[in-house]
């Protein structure tokens, strides 16, 4: 939604601080395991034909 202009209107928003967010620009997670072929496969078989496209 646009913020109202002219006399009276509140000053534009600006971010926390001093305009930085500590650690903003590093990466800190972990790797997260991926699934294999037959991890996919086997979760598809069980969760039904109706829902399997979802799995894929």
């Amino acid at each position: 939604m646009p913020r109202p202009q002219g006399e009276g209107a509140a000053p534009p928003r600006t971010s926390f601080g001093h305009g930085r967010i500590k650690g903003a620009g590093s990466e800190k997670a972990k790797e997260r395991p991926t699934a294999t072929v037959e991890q996919v496969d086997a979760l598809a078989d069980g969760i039904g034909p109706r829902w399997r496209l979802v799995v894929y």
